[in-house]
């Protein structure tokens, strides 16, 4: 029997129009009550994400900021918050200050301006062109920082998301599954980007959407429907059912 469902939010449990049908809130709500845990993993802001959680409750955990931080739902508590030190947000303010750079704290996302004071657990470098992400990659690189980073589209802009090296979606799995006594073959990962590909392969059930990258269809155990058509709706029921 699988014990926690970790899901990614956009692409996978919410559709296009950014909602979550009832029916698969209710097979949650269902899954929960027999005993299996529910996290969500989203690059949103707390209260985003709790705010699909109000009416009905049905989110145990919280994954921020490609794994920056975990959240306990029930108890309003972080298991743990890993930000981006000084030294690092400095670096890539010089060397990238001819882009905009937004930061992620628990409220939200921001624009992030010499005043470094505040606690930031997600920086997010935006530009417009596909050849000059891989330009601001290369930077990124070439400065050896001890970060995790990746690339996406976000509302037609091409951006890097970077977080501390020492953190990322595996290592929030495994900090909930050793908290919770949950085995890793216990563990099904529903996701839909190249970020969630080494999810993927560390769970005992790596699931991905018909809507997902293609390099991530090539290592996912089972691809659901899309995230339009009951995807994740349609995987549960397989698994629990």
């Amino acid at each position: 029997m699988y014990k926690l469902v970790v899901s990614e939010f956009d692409g996978v449990l919410i559709d296009s129009e950014e909602a979550i049908g009832l029916s698969t809130i209710m097979l949650i709500d269902k899954i929960r009550s027999a005993g299996t845990l529910f996290c969500i993993s989203s690059d949103r802001a707390i209260n985003d994400i709790i705010s699909y959680n109000s009416d009905f409750f049905f989110i145990d955990y919280i994954i921020g900021g490609g794994g920056a931080f975990l959240y306990d739902v029930a108890k309003c508590k972080f298991l743990y918050k890993k930000n981006i030190t000084k030294v690092i947000l400095k670096k890539i303010l010089t060397n990238f200050s001819s882009y905009k750079i937004y930061g992620f704290n628990e409220n939200g996302k921001f624009l992030v301006n010499d005043d470094i004071e505040q606690k930031i657990y997600q920086l997010q470098i935006v530009c417009n062109s596909k050849k000059v992400l891989h330009t601001l990659c290369d930077m990124l690189e070439k400065l050896k920082l001890n970060i995790n980073y990746w690339a996406n589209i976000c509302d037609d802009l091409f951006c890097i998301n970077i977080i501390m090296g020492t953190v990322d979606k595996c290592y929030a799995i495994n900090k909930l599954c050793k908290l919770k006594s949950i085995v890793i073959d216990e563990v099904v990962a529903i996701g839909v980007s190249q970020q969630d590909i080494e999810m993927i392969k560390l769970v005992g059930c790596g699931i991905c959407m018909k809507n997902s990258d293609r390099s991530l269809k090539k290592i996912a155990n089972t691809i659901t429907d899309t995230n339009d058509n009951n995807g994740v709706k349609k995987i549960l029921n397989q698994l629990f059912n």
